[in-house]
């Protein structure tokens, strides 16, 4: 169970594994908080509130995930969110 506000993060340990492939080290599993992921930069306050078209909104998700990956965080007004 992962506490709010905290994302998994998976270490790579591939090379470490392809060294000794009779004993692969486990893969550990770190925590970050949202402020820790990438996303667009917004305004003191109002976060990214006016850089989103409430009609198209998918869109300037889509074109923030090309930018940030799959995971990012943007913030509405003071709240910050993960997508």
């Amino acid at each position: 169970m992962v506490p709010p506000g905290l994302v998994k993060r998976r270490c790579d340990r591939a090379s470490m594994a392809a060294a000794n492939p009779a004993n692969p080290m486990p893969v550990a599993v770190t925590l970050r908080q949202i402020k820790d992921l990438p996303g667009p930069r917004g305004w003191p306050l109002l976060g990214n509130t006016f850089q989103i078209t409430p009609a198209c909104i998918h869109l300037d998700v889509k074109q923030w995930a090309q930018l940030f990956g799959p995971v990012f965080r943007m913030r509405l007004l003071s709240r910050p969110h993960e997508v």
